[in-house]
């Protein structure tokens, strides 16, 4: 698993399954999900220098999201490494 925050979300991704949700930054990013929570991608990039995330939903790279990784202002939610953690 690998958990993103941003200004108001957490970008949760499952890279075995290659799925993704993303919830309110307020939220527990570790909390009980249902299946249906899940959405597909294709690709998931994150900058070398961890302050964005380029997600991809096709395999032709056309239907993107950009995400930038917030850690300003929300001290104790998140550990910089988080990026390539795994569970």
């Amino acid at each position: 698993m690998i958990t993103l925050p941003t200004s108001n979300s957490w970008w949760i991704f499952d890279d075995a399954r290659m799925k993704y949700r993303r919830i309110p930054r307020d939220m527990n990013p570790s909390a009980f999900v249902l299946n249906e929570d899940w959405e597909n991608y294709c690709d998931l990039e994150i900058d070398a220098d961890n302050s964005a995330f380029t997600l991809f939903l096709n395999a032709e790279k056309t239907r993107i999201m950009r995400g930038y990784i917030d850690v300003e202002n929300h001290e104790g939610d998140y550990e910089p490494n988080i990026a390539y953690n795994k569970a």
